[in-house]
């Protein structure tokens, strides 16, 4: 059976005097993909999307799933036709998409995910060769 359609629910309209509100923000908060437009708009190249400094406090983060990948390329768009989504009501709307794409979109979001998996691999073995030279 197909997953139960999630009712979207208004938020609560913002006073035209927002003075009420000093100090507080209604800019959403920074996500994954923000930082990828970051990147692509300094110039780099995009095999390193997604990947951060490596240090011995930072490892390298965990692959993505072709899920996720699929939720990334999608999330934009949804947050546009739906602004007063919640993000798990996103969520559920991502995954019934993803269960209806096409093998041809499937098939793009694997390769995304195994080129991910690359990136994972490549920083993984940088990060144990710079933690195995840190003095103890």
């Amino acid at each position: 059976p197909p997953p139960p359609v999630v009712p979207m629910v208004t938020s609560p309209t913002v006073p035209e005097s927002t003075s009420e509100f000093v100090g507080t923000t209604n800019k959403r908060p920074r996500d994954d993909d923000d930082k990828d437009d970051d990147v692509r708009r300094s110039g780099a190249s995009p095999d390193v999307l997604g990947s951060s400094e490596i240090s011995e406090t930072n490892p390298p983060k965990k692959p993505r799933t072709a899920l996720r990948c699929f939720m990334r390329h999608h999330v934009r768009e949804l947050r546009q036709q739906h602004p007063d989504a919640t993000e798990t009501q996103l969520r559920a709307i991502l995954t019934e998409m993803w269960e209806g794409a096409s093998e041809a979109e499937r098939a793009d979001m694997e390769r995304r995910s195994e080129l991910d998996k690359i990136r994972y691999d490549r920083e993984q073995a940088e990060y144990v060769a710079l933690t195995s030279e840190a003095p103890p």
